[in-house]
């Protein structure tokens, strides 16, 4: 199914209420429904996308830590929970850094190795691994 435009989902998804309210065949409520919900599923994900984007990480984790229920498919469940991953990597190398500024090497090392023992992108635990080595070398040169 095409969604409607980028930034005309919500007025897509009042039409489809409208439908579905006014419908008096029970096929055409039931998919009116669907798609509604579908719809709700994609304006969630570009919420959070767009919150990625802006960096606002612990906003973005809790949209995207919606109830199972609004993950309508597979497509959606599992886009849903490659972001949800990726925000929580992002979020764990804030800790790790943080750690870094603080002077907290030891802690710093550990917030990375919880990055890479992570379900995230294979980039994400690269750069982990790269603050690894450089936080080893510091920590040996003390």
């Amino acid at each position: 199914m095409k969604l409607a435009p980028e930034g005309r989902l919500e007025e897509a998804r009042e039409r489809f209420e409208q439908v579905r309210n006014r419908a008096q065949d029970e096929d055409l409520k039931r998919i009116a429904d669907r798609s509604g919900r579908q719809l709700d599923a994609e304006i969630q994900l570009r919420r959070a996308h767009e919150l990625m984007r802006n960096n606002h990480l612990r906003e973005a984790e809790v949209a995207l830590s919606a109830a199972d229920t609004l993950w309508l498919d597979d497509d959606y469940r599992s886009r849903a929970a490659s972001a949800l991953a990726d925000v929580r990597g992002r979020r764990q190398i804030e800790v790790a850094l943080a750690e870094v500024k603080s002077g907290r090497l030891a802690e710093a090392h550990a917030a990375f190795a919880r990055v890479v023992a992570m379900d995230v992108p294979e980039a994400m635990k690269d750069y982990a691994r790269r603050n690894m080595k450089e936080l080893d070398a510091a920590m040996r040169g003390r």
